[in-house]
């Protein structure tokens, strides 16, 4: 009898684009380790069930905390004993977002499809062929996991279940154990190693606890080994991931005409920032903050490998921040080759040109900046380690050279103040040419962030479960907030800032709405220097300035102090007497005029400059200087 294999399971509202890369690379493991296992992807035969549009809407574009995607499979996981539709509808009744009644009619009638949904997948599962059944939950993938589990037991009791995953971490997993007890056990963290470990010890009937992370059943209670969690140290000794079973579900699906599929892979874990400064918010890598990388040439094989293995020139890094080698010692390497790939990345903004040109140069045309505000002092409360003014000029920067920037503008920091909203509505409304926020919002309270650890310290008050939780799960409030990665709470305010952080609000919306038609391009001789104002709010104008004004105004390309743009231009004008002063005063006139923005002694040139301005050989213009105004034509 051939031996039983283990089965791995992505269910519903996993993103259509990208393959699951935990899963791949257990996938992997296991197959290093002669232990036979499998992927089948529910998550497509979903999408093609209620449309692909739908599902990506609920996939990507719900928000989170709402747990619309997972309120869906309720009726799977509680039968009559869900809650009716109606209370999901009162519970977004206030929400600024407004949904239609025709959409959420569509929503109860896919809700009523999911019992059977769940039924139907179940009946494609051969029980004789498996012994392991895995599920991971990130995300909205909770209740439908959940809801598959039950099923599972009910028609096949052997069946071991196993839950992993982000929403399964720490605390989480265990109340969620104690809850389900179709769940078997539960993997907190990472389980490259322990998963394998795992199943040969269930396998075997050896005991669990001397594996960390690891919570089960003994005697009918739930148990936590205190054997301490096992972190990979060294991530090139990881396989590179197996995504040969989403590949076929993807060809198998509707989807496939309509999903670009972006192969996912990481080249770190944690988060090296957040080793020296945890964002106050953040509640990513968990129990794993410790920052790990391959090295640049593991990096360039396994890019390699997924390039020409998989054929999609898209690859999606999963990595919470990205190793500035790379920037020198990757990307080059890869563009010398002959390589074009989109390298999706998450970073700091405070990157260099330079950094971003490396990135450009291979292929890759959009990434996401963790900006977060346009307020040092709002950065500085959430401990981000760089200035407003240096996101504005990684935004300008990524205009000019034609990136797609990702970034979100968020609010509600204990500590932030109505000036801070004050002055980014100013900065705002020079800003419409530069790539806009893709959201405005408050805070959460995530699970593992500064802010969840120790809500005191920010006076944080009246913490309590969102609403989605209490309609997704039938349990007591302390239950729900051991299991929720978010969580909603008051933080301190007042009705000033809320009064500001509306303008500010506003002015955000109003950018999205007039960003396509809104420039301030710049054109740059040897000697001259032309501003076309077009920005939304201006009078069309066209500025021209020669000589000094003409070079102060590109030392400010990059954030610098007047000092410092004093001792870049001071030298080429020999002839005349130029002082700080003098540099000030020309400084501040291109400030009142919205071409260029300070904060405190440090200014940025707001006009998007031509890449190779450097290198420019045209002729002369003859304008006037002294920011003189020429009509706009």
């Amino acid at each position: 009898m051939p031996e039983k294999r283990v089965l791995l399971l992505v269910m519903p509202f996993l993103t259509l684009p990208r393959p699951h890369l935990g899963l791949a690379l257990l996938k992997a493991q296991m197959d290093k380790q002669e232990l036979d296992c499998e992927i089948r992807y529910f998550s497509f035969r979903f999408a093609d069930a209620i449309g692909v549009p739908l599902y990506v809407l609920l996939a990507e574009r719900a928000p989170a905390h709402l747990l619309m995607g997972e309120f869906l499979f309720t009726p799977a996981l509680y039968g009559e004993e869900a809650r009716p539709f109606a209370d999901f509808k009162a519970s977004i009744a206030g929400y600024a977002r407004q949904y239609s009644e025709e959409f959420l009619q569509q929503l109860e009638r896919v809700r009523n499809l999911t019992p059977a949904f769940i039924e139907q997948c179940a009946n494609e599962i051969d029980f004789s062929r498996y012994d392991i059944v895995g599920f991971t939950s990130s995300f909205e993938q909770n209740i439908a996991s959940l809801a598959m589990a039950q099923e599972i037991k009910r028609r096949a009791p052997h069946m071991i279940t196993v839950f992993g995953g982000a929403n399964f971490e720490s605390e989480m997993g265990v109340e969620l154990h104690r809850r389900f007890p179709f769940i078997d056990i539960v993997c907190s963290g990472e389980a490259d190693y322990v998963f394998p470990e795992l199943v040969r010890r269930i396998r075997t009937g050896q005991s669990l606890h001397e594996i960390g992370g690891v919570t089960f059943r003994e005697n009918g209670e739930t148990v936590t080994s205190s054997t301490p969690q096992m972190f990979v140290t060294n991530l090139n000794e990881l396989p590179y991931p197996d995504h040969t079973d989403y590949y076929q579900a993807l060809q198998n699906s509707t989807a496939r005409d309509m999903v670009v599929p972006e192969t996912t892979m990481e080249t770190s874990r944690g988060c090296w920032w957040g080793q020296k400064h945890h964002c106050t918010f953040c509640g990513l890598n968990g129990m794993g903050m410790t920052y790990r990388s391959k090295t640049p040439d593991r990096a360039y094989q396994e890019i390699r490998y997924l390039l020409e293995t998989y054929k999609s020139p898209e690859i999606f890094n999963t990595d919470n921040i990205i190793d500035v080698r790379y920037f020198s010692e990757l990307f080059p390497r890869l563009e010398a080759d002959g390589f074009k790939v989109q390298l999706f990345y998450e970073m700091k903004s405070n990157l260099k040109k330079s950094q971003l040109l490396s990135l450009w140069n291979v292929g890759s045309n959009r990434f996401c900046p963790g900006i977060e505000s346009l307020s040092t002092h709002v950065l500085t409360v959430m401990d981000k380690g760089v200035k407003g003014i240096q996101n504005v000029q990684l935004l300008r920067w990524s205009e000019e050279i034609g990136f797609d920037v990702l970034w979100n503008i968020l609010c509600g920091f204990p500590g932030e103040t109505a000036d801070d909203y004050r002055q980014s509505t100013r900065w705002i409304g020079a800003l419409t040419h530069l790539p806009p926020p893709t959201v405005m919002t408050r805070f959460r309270l995530d699970r593992f962030s500064p802010m969840f650890k120790w809500p005191e310290k920010y006076g944080i008050v009246n913490i309590r479960s969102y609403a989605g939780y209490r309609l997704c799960y039938p349990f007591p409030e302390d239950s729900l907030l051991r299991l929720s990665y978010y969580q909603n709470c008051d933080p301190p305010t007042t009705p000033e800032i809320q009064e500001a952080t509306q303008g500010t609000w506003k002015a955000a919306e109003r950018w999205q709405r007039v960003h396509d038609e809104s420039t301030l391009n710049a054109e740059v001789t040897l000697s001259s220097l032309i501003i076309h104002e077009r920005r939304a709010g201006y009078t069309p104008v066209s500025y021209g300035f020669e000589g000094l004004e003409r070079d102060i105004y590109l030392a400010a390309d990059a954030v610098h102090s007047d000092s410092v743009i004093f001792e870049s231009v001071a030298g080429r004008h020999p002839e005349e007497s130029i002082t700080l002063e003098k540099v000030r005063r020309i400084l501040s006139e291109f400030v009142a005029r919205d071409l260029m923005l300070q904060e405190g002694n440090l200014y940025l040139s707001l006009a998007i400059l031509p890449l190779n301005y450097e290198n420019v050989e045209m002729p002369a213009m003859h304008t006037s200087a002294n920011l003189s105004a020429v009509a706009a034509v």
